[in-house]
Order: C-alpha cells, then structure tokens, then sequence
C-alpha cells in the first residue's frame, strides 16, 4: 500500500524486544567469561593439593578428569536478530464512506471487508441486502402500472365525450333549424300548436347541449390532474 507507515505500537513492540535480546546476550557473554575462568582456576587448586598427598601415578589420573571441561571462545563479529512482531498498515490519509438515500432509508449491511485488511482497485468492501429496497421497487412498479392503465382509460373516456359533445352539437344544430322552420311556418299560418311544439324542441337541444359540455368540463378536470 502506498504512502502507508507501521502502527506505533508495533515500532515499540519492535524495539522493546530488540534491547530485550540484546541485554540478554550481554549478560550470557559476561557470565560465561566470570565461569569460565573460575571453573579454570578451581580445578587447578584443587590438582595440586591431591597431588601432594597421592603419589604420583594418582596425580596423573585426576589431571586427565579436569581436562575433560569444554570451553567456548568469544570472538567480535556480527550477528543478526530476528524479531517478529504482530502490526498492519495505515494510510495516511482515511476516507470516510457516507450514504446518503433521498427516499429509503433502512439499510440492512450483508457483507463488509474486514477491519485492515487489503483491497484491490474495483474489489467490493460493503454490500447492502437489499431484499427490503427490491420489493419496495416491485411495489413503486405495480402502482405505477396501474396508474398508467388508469390514464389511458381516462384519455379513452376523453375521446368519447369530446365526440358526443360534437354530436350533440349538431344535434342541436339541426333542431334550432328545425325551430326556425317551424316559426316561420307558425308565423305563416298561426297556429299555435306550431309554436309550442317548436319551443319544446329547442328547449331540450338546450338542456341536451348544457350536458354533454358539463360530461366535457369534468373529463378535462380529471384528465389535467
């Protein structure tokens, strides 16, 4: 990992146990010089008091048993030391995740890259379950389905009104026609029949006309919202 740097503890860690081993090493090295040379000096002593109080074929048998202790020379030289430590890495600059939902707002977290360990470019480190969002969706998806059906009928009924509405207009049309006819006639004649018969038709072409524009005028209002 780029720009990253060890964690203090493990330099601590590290150098603790270096001056551990080397404080060890030190007082093995002096210890084993201060024996060494009294386990050289005491034998001798004692050699030469047995020697003269034994005769000396006895003499020579316990010179051969002190010979027997093995020494170790100390040389200057270099060695190495092996420490192993337990650490991780950190960058040096973190980046905090936000999530931030317009609408949904119960997140349920599936799975999550451990808490140091190493990633690569394009490699997922949060997933989400998102069983909850999905039938959310399915849901969102049936109303508006539904709502879209709704809308067509609603422009099919449009249609339909607007159509009568045409009808009724020429109906009316061709009764005020009719009226005029028939006034023109009562007018020649004098009948009274004639007349009243006229203004009954012309009165419901205007109640039939009053109708299909109020059908119209409702239609529009909900089509528009």
């Amino acid at each position: 990992m780029r720009n990253s740097r060890y964690h203090r503890s493990a330099r601590s860690g590290l150098m603790a146990a270096a001056a551990l081993v080397a404080f060890v090493l030190a007082a093995a090295w002096s210890g084993g010089s201060a024996a060494a040379q009294q386990t050289s000096s005491t034998p001798a002593k004692k050699s030469a008091k047995k020697s003269a109080k034994k005769p000396a074929g006895e003499a020579d048998k316990g010179t051969s048993k002190g010979s027997s202790i093995e020494t170790v020379t100390v040389a200057r030289g270099p060695f190495r030391i092996d420490v192993s430590v337990k650490g991780y890495f950190e960058p040096e600059e973190a980046f905090a995740f936000r999530l931030q939902p317009k609408v949904w707002s119960s997140f349920k977290i599936a799975d999550v890259v451990p808490h140091g360990a190493g990633v690569k470019q394009g490699e997922v480190v949060l997933r989400f379950d998102s069983e909850q969002l999905e039938k959310q969706i399915e849901e969102l998806q049936r109303k508006l389905e539904s709502s879209e059906r709704g809308l067509a009928k609603m422009r099919v009924e449009r249609d339909q009104s607007e159509e009568r509405v045409r009808l009724s207009r020429e109906a009316v049309e061709r009764a005020t026609e009719n009226t005029l006819h028939q006034w023109e006639t009562f007018q020649k004649t004098g009948h009274a029949m004639a007349k009243e018969s006229a203004e009954r038709m012309l009165q419901g072409a205007r109640y039939q006309l009053e109708y299909a524009m109020e059908e119209l005028k409702q239609l529009k209002k909900m089509y528009e919202a």
